[in-house]
């Protein structure tokens, strides 16, 4: 996928400095969640969520759930520390996951690519698109998903993306004949936005390009104090040829309208999926947005 794709789907419509306050306008005039919405957790109690995922199995009638076991950290939430969000599973994590893998979406053939790299920015602990966006990798039998977040997130990130993987090949299994396995890496790192060595290091110690494909984050921006760490990090990990896949749950209208500001002034293009695009469930209450250099 490039720009020029990105600005002739009739999926997309650019945003600038012109349409901004309409786009904010419309999103919260005719898109806002049901009044009896929450913040957007999963759970909030349970220490344990088993969700199944359905996903394509690529012939008729063939979907296949990925069924996952997901582990919170329920005390960390509960606690006085500074970043506890990224403890639990939000629910436009797995709302993406299952309307990217679904033949005829926007991003279904781009994750199809051979050989793609993928960086997950504020993965939190629960690993969720990290299993569910290996799948298409291995059906390719070549990739790289870097799954990052703060130090304190990542030994149960790592620990539920080790524990669901088998889950992640046995439903390969069940839709093609054979797993090309070899050249695909799912990894975890810790990548935390106000770190500016970081990135540097991860990329030392996974041996890797400091380059990807596709940088995806989902509900990563949810107060003004995170706007500017975070797009200060993408734009120095982003290049010319990275696209950026944002999924968010609709909160504040000001701290919206505030992110893609600073993207704006960042000089990132930006394109919101349009609501009519998206799966059904995530037409009141979500929003997808491509961003390029």
């Amino acid at each position: 996928m490039n720009v020029q794709e990105l600005e002739n789907s009739p999926e997309t419509m650019r945003i600038d400095e012109n349409n901004l306050d309409e786009h904010i306008f419309e999103l919260y005039a005719a898109h806002l969640p049901p009044l009896n919405s929450d913040l957007g957790m999963y759970s909030r109690s349970d220490k344990c969520v088993e969700l199944s995922l359905e996903l394509d199995g690529s012939k008729p009638k063939s979907n296949i759930l990925l069924d996952l076991e997901i582990h919170q950290a329920i005390g960390m939430l509960k606690s006085s520390m500074a970043s506890t969000t990224g403890a639990v599973l939000w629910k436009v994590s797995r709302l993406f996951a299952e309307w990217i893998l679904i033949p005829g979406t926007f991003f279904y053939s781009v994750f199809r690519t051979p050989g793609l790299t993928v960086l997950e920015l504020g993965a939190g602990v629960s690993g969720l698109l990290a299993c569910a966006l290996t799948i298409p990798l291995l059906k390719n039998g070549r990739g790289l998903y870097v799954a990052t977040d703060q130090a304190h997130i990542v030994p149960l990130l790592r620990r539920n993306i080790c524990h669901n993987l088998p889950e992640v090949a046995r439903c390969i299994s069940a839709s093609q004949s054979s797993i090309a396995t070899g050249q695909v890496r799912t990894e975890v790192a810790v990548l935390d936005w106000e770190s500016d060595s970081d990135f540097q290091s991860m990329i030392s110690d996974l041996e890797i390009r400091p380059e990807f494909d596709i940088i995806v984050a989902c509900d990563t921006i949810y107060n003004d104090f995170l706007i500017d760490p975070f797009v200060l990090t993408l734009s120095s990990i982003s290049s010319a040829n990275t696209i950026v896949v944002i999924a968010m749950q609709l909160r504040s209208n000001q701290v919206l309208e505030s992110f893609l500001s600073a993207l704006l002034q960042a000089q990132f293009k930006i394109y919101s999926i349009l609501q009519a695009a998206l799966d059904i469930r995530m037409r009141n209450g979500f929003v997808v947005y491509c961003l390029a250099r």
